[in-house]
């Protein structure tokens, strides 16, 4: 993410999400289900390899599901980004500081 101050300089911030744990044979199905790979992923996601071997789980959502930490993906993209915005106002505020 990138956050402009006023006076025109850019901050840069990342953030990853926390932790989501999974069985790794569900990692393994999906690679070898995968028919391409690109730099977003494989083509075949452990959400839909779980989604397969469990119906009633949301191949999208997945993560909200206690027996995977039950916090939804949204509540995890949020805590990246307000992580991400946290780190660049504290920059910001440090760079404000040594002007």
């Amino acid at each position: 993410m990138e956050l402009e101050l006023e006076r025109g300089d850019v901050i840069r911030a990342e953030a990853l999400s926390e932790r989501v744990r999974f069985p790794a044979e569900y990692a393994a199905e999906a690679r070898a289900r995968s028919k391409q790979t690109s730099e977003l992923g494989w083509s075949t996601t452990v959400g839909h390899v779980l989604h397969r071997r469990h119906p009633e789980l949301d191949h999208d959502d997945w993560h909200r599901d206690a027996r995977f930490g039950g916090v939804s993906r949204r509540v995890l993209v949020e805590r990246a980004i307000a992580r991400a915005v946290s780190q660049a106002h504290a920059t910001a505020a440090a760079a404000a500081r040594a002007e």
